[in-house]
């Protein structure tokens, strides 16, 4: 793990990290795949946005900060 790290480390890139086979199981339950985010529940159990989106990403371009609720998905409440 700790080559593959270094490796890592060469591209120069902060969000390209490697993560243990926990820490990405732990992830993926809040991983929306396809909009370029990572949304997840807070304290409150509302969804936000977990991580910076991609940029060039669908995310990105409809402005999505860390900490925004997603209140709705196509329509779609995130309540409850």
């Amino acid at each position: 793990m700790k080559l593959l790290t270094e490796m890592i480390q060469t591209l120069g890139d902060k969000y390209s990290r490697v993560l243990s086979p926990d820490a990405y199981a732990a992830i993926q339950k809040f991983d929306l795949i396809g909009i370029g985010a990572t949304l997840m529940p807070n304290e409150a159990k509302q969804i936000i946005v977990g991580s910076p989106p991609v940029p060039g990403s669908a995310a990105a371009k409809a402005g999505l900060k860390i900490g925004d609720v997603i209140e709705g998905v196509n329509g779609v409440t995130t309540k409850g």
